[in-house]
């Protein structure tokens, strides 16, 4: 897939028959997970599926490694 141009948007369509949980997503497009382009992606269980335990909220941490330097300039200092 080409990347998405600015002001534009894609929709994704995607198939999740049973597997309900927190997946990760990231970019494919040169080194831009390094710059913080990914993110959680939680598939909520069916409706008439009971959650396997109760709880009383839920809370998302997503952890990563974070660099100073931007992937760009990464890249360059890679290819010298």
């Amino acid at each position: 897939q080409c990347p998405i141009m600015p002001g534009t948007n894609f929709t994704y369509a995607i198939k999740v028959d049973t597997n309900a949980g927190t997946y990760f997503w990231h970019d494919h497009s040169f080194a831009f997970k390094a710059d913080g382009l990914q993110g959680p992606l939680i598939i909520m269980p069916a409706e008439d599926d009971p959650e396997p335990f109760e709880y009383d909220e839920e809370h998302v941490l997503f952890i990563s490694d974070w660099y100073h330097t931007p992937a760009n300039v990464l890249a360059m200092r890679l290819s010298r």
